[in-house]
């Protein structure tokens, strides 16, 4: 009778063994499944972190371009300050030296080229039309004003 009492308590140890060998078997298996899942998106994971190092690498040297090219703008900024104040230097010369200019009407030169386009002014009234003596009138009050910018720049020498 012993010896049937073991043999029974052997099989519901086998059962137990047997049963826990197949739960175990499934989680090793869900484990090695896991485990190349894992090593899938680690793979992943580095692809994703080189491409991010590459990109962190062209942004610097896109940096240090850009840095660069704005220091030249900030030099040519520079020399284009110095070109505006002289030219505006100039211009301020130049306006006084017309107003100059305009103040002395006893020139002689002023004069003789006033007198020659108040003839032209006058011939062109006499053979052309209205309309075409107002555009000579223009032409010539155009003109007087450039003798009168030519004088004053060569007063200014």
């Amino acid at each position: 009778m012993w010896t049937l009492l073991l043999d029974g308590l052997v099989v519901v140890l086998l059962v137990i063994t047997i049963i826990l060998a197949m739960i175990l078997n499934r989680r090793f298996s869900s484990l090695r499944r896991d485990r190349l899942e894992f090593s899938t998106l680690a793979g992943e994971f580095h692809r994703a972190v080189a491409s991010a190092e590459a990109s962190v690498a062209r942004l610097k040297t896109t940096s240090a371009e850009l840095e660069g090219e704005n220091r030249q703008a900030e030099r040519h900024e520079d020399d284009l300050r110095q070109l505006i104040e002289r030219a505006d230097a100039a211009a301020d010369r130049l306006e006084a030296a017309v107003r100059g200019a305009r103040a002395i009407p006893d020139a002689p030169l002023l004069r003789r080229q006033s007198a020659r386009a108040d003839a032209t002014a006058a011939d062109a009234q006499a053979t052309e039309t209205p309309a075409k003596a107002g555009r000579a009138s223009l032409a010539a009050a155009r003109s007087a004003a450039e003798r009168d910018l030519l004088q004053a720049m060569r007063f200014q020498r």
